[in-house]
């Protein structure tokens, strides 16, 4: 009999519920797509109401520009379109234990949601953004702590995390676009991180650049960051930012709402002043390469927290995440973190070596002591940028991929005792909702959940 190897593996998955698609992203029958897997049933037009989802990225909340009723069909034909035997196998037979239906335009995206409720932090309304730049900070290989900031001892300090972005002007409003599409090198970031670490010294703020890809501002005085709530730059990508910009909790406009933040906008005007020309804009220009003209705010939390740092009440005995707020987290935590292995067999390889979980940078972690929890989090950006894009046959793809690499040999290693549960948390834009899957479940036949049914 195989090694058992840990009690739950409990899958995050961001982006994998869709929202309604444009029908001319989504890829038709006769391109090899939409062959309707045996055992879903998913129903045909008219059969049964179809799920009332967010919109296309592009309507901010609107119905889309191809009306409901044809965007529902487009999104059953993604559905149909979509291969993923391992994925359809754990659904089909796994209990429902948990679901967040979100808010409407909310700022977190559902996997900060939940992961910031896994570790006990304070629950946030649709207003607030999670706090997990600290957490962010600290698995970039910087530290959060007041003392490395020059903050003398018992003073707690702000920390917001900031991603280089690009914001398109056009005849009627601005619109981000995914940091991640800049492919900024770390020279230039380096440049304008120079520039940055001024206007924030000026003010005096705290400014670590640990990565090209995320800088944070700390802010041990009350000032810049007070009140401040940003919003993931995955709820705003792709669309009029009018909505997601930083709002001031501490200034109610006259409907009772936070105000937008006076102190941000002057910031990042002056950012953008010292940026309009400089050197690495010119020579992005010059080879045909969109400006870095902003900075995006979001995750603001202070440090040290409150919760997270009791290893053990520690929801995860080891996480393995593409998310640094997740790794970071689990370090807090006292907990192994490491990022995201190739595949499945990958992970039960450093769970049967456990020491090798721990080569992270934390020096505090433990991974062969017994905690309360023997639940491994397996999270994974595949699918985020695709959903963003609504490219949906890079979406379908990658899903198959990470069906074939994860869910299928999971659910193998659940038959063979490896494991004694798969637990599977699985994001929208909005929702989240979190199936569990034990040995017995396997035979409980009279269970028949297709992928379609999560979405209501």
């Amino acid at each position: 009999m195989p090694k058992r190897l840990c009690a739950t593996v409990h899958f995050l998955l961001p982006f994998a519920l869709p929202t309604r698609p444009q029908p001319s992203s989504v890829p038709e029958n006769d391109a090899g797509y939409g062959v309707r897997h045996a055992d879903e049933n998913l129903p045909e037009d008219g059969d049964r109401d179809t799920p009332s989802l967010p919109a296309s990225r592009g309507g901010d909340g609107a119905a889309g520009v191809n009306g409901g009723a044809e965007a529902d069909r487009t999104l059953r034909a993604l559905l149909q379109a979509l291969q993923t035997p391992g994925l359809d196998a754990t659904i089909r037979r796994a209990r429902r234990v948990d679901r967040d239906p979100g808010e409407d335009f909310q700022r977190s995206l559902p996997e900060s949601r939940w992961l910031a409720r896994q570790y006990g932090l304070p629950p946030g309304t649709a207003s607030q953004d999670a706090p997990l730049a600290p957490y962010m900070l600290l698995a970039d290989g910087g530290t959060p702590d007041p003392a490395a900031a020059g903050v003398g001892a018992g003073t707690a300090i702000e920390w917001a995390c900031l991603e280089l972005a690009h914001i398109e002007v056009t005849h009627d409003r601005l619109v981000l676009s995914h940091p991640q599409s800049l492919d900024i090198p770390e020279a230039e970031a380096s440049a304008l991180a120079q520039e940055m670490a001024a206007s924030a010294t000026a003010r005096g703020l705290h400014f670590v650049a640990p990565t090209s890809a995320r800088w944070y501002l700390g802010d041990s005085r009350g000032g810049l960051l007070t009140g401040l709530q940003g919003a993931s730059p995955l709820r705003a990508a792709g669309r009029s930012i009018d909505i997601w910009l930083p709002i001031d909790e501490t200034r109610i406009d006259p409907h009772g709402m936070p105000a937008r933040s006076s102190k941000w906008i002057g910031f990042q005007t002056e950012l953008q002043m010292a940026w309009h020309e400089h050197p690495v804009n010119v020579a992005r220009a010059a080879r045909g390469a969109r400006p870095v003209n902003a900075v995006w705010l979001h995750g603001r939390g202070a440090w040290p927290p409150a919760a997270v740092t009791d290893v053990s009440a520690a929801p995860f005995s080891a996480t393995f995440a593409d998310s640094p707020a997740a790794r970071g987290m689990a370090l807090a935590a006292n907990t192994p973190a490491a990022p995201l292995p190739a595949d499945f067999a990958a992970l039960m390889t450093a769970l049967s070596t456990r020491g090798a979980v721990a080569d992270t940078g934390n020096a505090g972690a433990t991974p062969t002591r017994a905690q309360a929890s023997d639940t491994v989090l397996v999270q994974s950006d595949a699918l985020s940028v695709p959903m963003v894009h609504e490219a949906w046959h890079e979406w379908l793809d990658r899903f198959a991929a990470f069906d074939r690499q994860w869910f299928a040999p999971a659910i193998q290693a659940l038959r063979d005792s490896t494991i004694d549960e798969i637990r599977l948390t699985l994001c929208g834009e909005q929702a989240s909702t979190t199936l569990s899957l034990r040995r017995g479940d396997l035979w409980a036949f009279w269970r028949r959940r297709a992928f379609a049914d999560l979405l209501t």
